[in-house]
C-alpha cells in the first residue's frame, strides 16, 4: 500500500511538471519548435525577449536608423539566432540570442554610416564574449539576408494579424528603443496606456499557438 501510494504521488508529480512545461516551455523548446517551421513559436520567443531588443535598441536610438529599422533589425537578429542556434555551441539561448541581435542592430548602423558616407563615425565593433565570439554570421551574405527576411515577413506577417493598429505602433517604437514617457509623447497618450498596450501585446504573442489555427 505504501508503495502504491508512493509511486501516486510520483505520477502526480511528473504529469504536474509536465503540464508546468507545457505551458511555459523553455527558450530552447521554443527554438526546436520554430526550427522545425512553427512560426507560433517565433512569435511567443518576440514575445520572451521584447526587452532584449529594446534594451539593446536604445543605445543606437538615432544613430542613422529609425524606429521602424531598429525593430525589423531586432527582429531579424532574434530569428537569426533561432535558425542558427545549437545547443553545440554550450552556451544558452538567452545569452546567443543577446548576440546575434546586438551584432545584428549594429551592422545595420555600420551599413547606414557607410551609405551615408560617414568615414569620421567611428566604426562599431561587434559584440565579443568569454564563451566566444560571434560574428554577424549569415546576415553579411545578400543571398542569405534576402532569405531571412522574407521568412521574417511571414512571421511579422501572422503577428500583425493578432495585433491591432495601435498595438504594432506601440510595439515598434518599443522594440526600436523608446521609453514609455517617449511612446507616450509620440503617440500622445498616457505612459499607463503604454504600458497596458504593451501587456496586451505580451499576453496576445503568448497565447499564439493556443488561438492560431492548424
Amino acid at each position: 500500500m505504501k508503495h502504491t501510494v508512493q509511486y501516486c504521488f510520483e505520477g502526480f508529480r511528473v504529469a504536474k511538471e509536465q503540464k508546468k512545461n507545457a505551458e511555459n516551455p523553455s527558450a530552447e523548446a521554443l527554438v526546436f519548435q520554430a526550427q522545425k517551421g512553427d512560426p507560433d513559436a517565433f512569435a511567443k520567443l518576440t514575445a520572451r525577449y521584447m526587452e532584449l531588443i529594446r534594451s539593446l535598441a536604445a543605445p543606437l536610438h538615432g544613430n542613422l536608423l529609425d524606429n521602424d529599422d531598429l525593430f525589423q533589425e531586432g527582429l531579424l537578429g532574434l530569428y537569426q539566432a533561432v535558425e542558427s542556434f545549437s545547443e553545440k555551441r554550450g552556451v544558452s539561448f538567452s545569452a546567443y540570442a543577446r548576440v546575434c541581435v546586438r551584432n545584428q542592430m549594429r551592422s545595420a548602423c555600420r551599413r547606414a554610416n557607410s551609405a551615408k558616407r560617414q568615414p569620421s563615425t567611428p566604426s562599431i565593433p561587434l559584440e565579443e564574449e568569454a564563451m566566444g565570439s560571434f560574428s554577424a554570421m549569415e546576415t553579411e551574405d545578400p543571398e542569405t539576408v534576402v532569405l531571412l527576411r522574407e521568412r521574417l515577413q511571414m512571421v511579422k506577417h501572422l503577428i500583425q494579424e493578432q495585433l491591432s493598429d495601435s498595438e504594432q505602433t506601440v510595439l515598434k517604437l518599443y522594440l526600436g528603443g523608446f521609453t514609455y514617457p517617449q511612446i507616450a509623447d509620440s503617440l500622445h497618450i498616457s505612459a499607463k496606456a503604454v504600458d497596458n498596450t504593451l501587456y496586451r501585446v505580451r499576453v496576445k504573442l503568448r497565447k499564439l499557438s493556443e488561438t492560431a489555427v492548424p
